[in-house]
């Protein structure tokens, strides 16, 4: 049977050990980028247009985000070019000046 030696020495020398104490769970847990996209969804106009950052910020949303409106959508997708969000959302602002835009900027380190 597999033992944790520190824990077997821990129960050894109990009476001199301060008892074992548990930090509460955050309060809320954190949320994973896939539920945060479908947040951002629900928050955003139906006719939003939406720009990301190369990494996982950007094959998270492929998966994840959906439009009713045509063309609202706008990705660095494997081409690997940094710094493309913010850019793509002015420049789809100008050609749209009657929608919204929204760049999601960020390092890619979107992790799980």
């Amino acid at each position: 049977m597999f033992c944790n030696p520190h824990f077997v020495v821990y129960l050894h020398d109990a009476p001199t050990n301060p008892p074992l104490t548990f930090l509460p769970p955050l309060q809320p847990p954190p949320k994973v980028p896939r539920q945060v996209l479908r947040e951002l969804e629900k928050a955003m106009p139906e006719d939003a247009m939406v720009s990301t950052d190369i990494g996982n910020s950007c094959s998270v949303s492929n998966g994840y985000l959906r439009f009713k409106t045509p063309r609202s959508y706008l990705a660095a997708m494997t081409f690997g070019n940094c710094g493309y969000a913010f850019p793509a959302a002015m420049g789809a602002k100008v050609a749209c000046p009657d929608r919204p835009a929204v760049a999601y900027v960020g390092d890619g380190a979107w992790g799980k």
